[in-house]
């Protein structure tokens, strides 16, 4: 064989190696930084009640994978409740978000009736819309939205689940999982809500946006060291490139704008006394009832608010502000 072609070849195979490495290293890192994060959100505000009833285990077959999921169906569950789908973040289980959230939206679900699902990502991720993203789920092009659909019409047979009352939440990958259902399925979502997660520019969006109004909330922090308030680059301390987003403010705007609403928004500061940390409430509203709402929190880092203090890269605001309550506090407005 040439030496030429030996060279080509060896260089092509060093960088597949170093291509395979940096996402081993970038899976590395997300797994470690979903166990950073649960050790500082995990625990829920003492004096909140436990869940009525222990989660449930399910899988669906979507083409020719198998899918896993976690729910949690309330004691006193009403007829037609409507479904959240919680999307976790990058190196979780649907069953580890439940615990960083400290099972929050079990007992919301216990309060207001309404399913939790807990879906798994494959090989703990989604895939999202960013077109930079190289782990396996958005490199193997996995089928979510078909899984999304799946999900659905298990819980419209299993439990008679309202088809019309389907809501999104994520947190970080699972929050753009959330803004692919948002553009993608408008019609069959209700409303979403991203957290960390903001709208991919057009030269990072791969998916196809049917362009129909939604109701959406994003809740992002102005110190996110990895999806930045202002717009930027996406990674996980530099490493598992995830390209450009739009700013958490431009990414309101945009689906304000699908959602026909002209006007600005309504701006309210709704939590805490701390200079350092508190929360902004941002309201688009149109006179259809589409809403969209912006909670910046200032000084928050890439975590989820719950009600307690958190410090470092995660920072949240203390007991003023309860992110999972605030979440169903927009979902509620369209649950009727």
């Amino acid at each position: 064989m040439p030496r030429n072609c030996q060279l080509s070849d060896i260089q092509a195979n060093a960088r597949a190696d170093n291509t395979l490495w940096r996402e081993v290293l970038s899976f590395a890192v997300a797994a470690l930084f979903s166990i950073v994060a649960g050790c500082f959100l995990s625990a829920s505000p003492s004096n909140a009640a436990e869940p009525q009833r222990s989660v449930q285990r399910g899988s669906i077959q979507v083409g020719s994978i198998q899918r896993t999921f976690a729910f949690y169906v309330p004691a006193s569950l009403p007829e037609h409740a409507p479904l959240l789908i919680a999307f976790h973040g990058s190196g979780e289980t649907g069953e580890q978000f439940r615990w960083r959230t400290g099972a929050a939206f079990d007992r919301l679900a216990d309060a207001n009736g309404f399913v939790v699902v807990y879906p798994d990502g494959y090989q703990r991720h989604w895939d999202d819309c960013r077109k930079a993203a190289s782990y396996s789920a958005r490199a193997q092009h996995i089928d979510d939205v078909a899984f999304v659909h799946a999900l659905i019409g298990y819980f419209e047979k299993a439990l008679d689940i309202d088809p019309t009352r389907i809501f999104a939440v994520g947190h970080s990958n699972g929050g753009q999982m959330s803004i692919r259902l948002a553009l993608e399925l408008p019609v069959e979502i209700r409303a979403v809500a991203a957290i960390s997660a903001s709208l991919p520019i057009a030269a990072n969006l791969d998916c196809q946006p049917t362009g129909k109004p939604i109701s959406v909330l994003v809740m992002n922090g102005t110190a996110d060291l990895i999806n930045p308030y202002r717009g930027g680059n996406v990674s996980i301390f530099g490493f598992g490139n995830r390209g450009i987003v739009l700013s958490s403010e431009d990414t309101a705007r945009y689906f304000a704008a699908l959602d026909g609403i002209t006007t600005p928004p309504i701006t309210e500061r709704v939590s805490g006394q701390d200079q350092s940390s508190w929360v902004e409430r941002s309201t688009w509203g149109a006179p259809d009832g589409l809403e969209v709402v912006l909670d910046t929190v200032r000084g928050g880092g890439h975590g989820i608010p719950q009600g307690h203090e958190t410090s470092g890269m995660l920072r949240t605001p203390g007991k003023a502000f309860d992110g999972p309550t605030e979440i169903w506090r927009f979902f509620a407005g369209f649950a009727r």
